[in-house]
C-alpha cells in the first residue's frame, strides 16, 4: 500500500539531485567566467598604467627639449648652431621665446633709401638659406623689414611711409631666398614693422641705425 508514494518520493528526489546538480554545474561554469572576466580587466588595468606611465615620460622629455617635438629643433642647440655656421656674415642671432630670429642691418644689404640688394649683402644671405635649408627644413621663414622712426623725404613719392619701404625692402630679401637659394615659397612669407618695433632708442643715430634692419625669424610651421 506504500508502493506508490515511495515512488513518487523517490522520483521527486532524483529530481531534486537533478537540479542541483545542474545548478552546481552552472554555477561553477559562471564563476569561470567572471573570474576570466576578472582576470581580462585586470590585464588591461595594467596595461593603461603602463601607457599613462609613458605618456608622462614623454611629455617630461618634451617639456625638456624646449617643446623639440612641435619646432622640429631645439632652440638653445639651433642657436649655437648659426652662430658658428654664420660667424663670418655679421649676422646676430638672437632667441624670442621659442623663435630664432637673423638681424642683418640693412646698410649691409640695402644702400640709404634703397630697396634693392647690394651685390655684397648675396653671400651672407645665400650662407643663411643654405644653413636654413640643410638644419631647419621644416621651419617657417618671416622675413620682417624694420626701419628707424625718421620720415621718408626723398623716396615720399614712392613709398608713403616707413611701413611700405620696410615691407619692400623685406620683399627683397625673401625674393631673393625664393629666386637665387631656391627656398619653398609656400614656407616663406614677409612682414613690414616700419618704425613700430624699436630695438634701440631712435634718439641718437646710433639707435637708428639699429632699428634699420632686416630680421629672418626661423618658427615651426604651426607658430608660422
Amino acid at each position: 500500500m506504500f508502493t506508490r508514494p515511495y515512488s513518487s518520493f523517490r522520483v521527486a528526489f532524483l529530481m531534486l539531485i537533478i537540479v542541483a546538480t545542474f545548478l552546481g554545474c552552472a554555477g561553477r561554469q559562471r564563476k569561470s567566467q567572471l573570474l576570466m572576466l576578472q582576470e581580462e580587466l585586470d590585464q588591461k588595468s595594467i596595461r593603461v598604467n603602463e601607457l599613462e606611465q609613458e605618456n608622462a615620460e614623454l611629455k617630461n622629455n618634451l617639456d625638456k627639449l624646449g617643446g623639440v617635438g612641435t619646432l622640429g629643433f631645439e632652440p638653445e642647440t639651433a642657436k649655437a648652431t648659426l652662430e658658428s655656421k654664420l660667424a663670418a656674415t655679421g649676422v646676430t642671432v638672437q632667441l624670442a621665446g621659442r623663435q630664432i630670429r637673423l638681424l642683418l642691418p640693412s646698410n649691409t644689404l640695402f644702400g640709404a633709401g634703397q630697396t634693392t640688394l647690394k651685390a655684397e649683402a648675396k653671400s651672407p644671405l645665400k650662407k643663411i638659406a643654405s644653413t636654413i635649408k640643410t638644419d631647419f627644413p621644416t621651419a617657417i621663414v618671416r622675413v620682417e623689414g624694420h626701419t628707424d622712426n625718421v620720415p621718408i623725404k626723398k623716396l615720399k613719392k614712392k613709398y608713403s611711409s616707413n611701413w611700405e619701404l620696410s615691407a619692400v625692402r623685406a620683399a627683397a630679401v625673401a625674393h631673393f631666398f625664393v629666386n637665387e637659394c631656391n627656398i619653398d615659397p609656400t614656407k616663406i612669407y614677409i612682414s613690414g614693422f616700419g618704425e613700430y618695433r624699436p630695438i634701440a632708442s631712435n634718439k641718437t643715430k646710433a639707435g637708428q641705425q639699429k632699428n634699420r634692419r632686416v630680421e629672418i625669424v626661423i618658427l615651426s610651421r604651426d607658430a608660422g
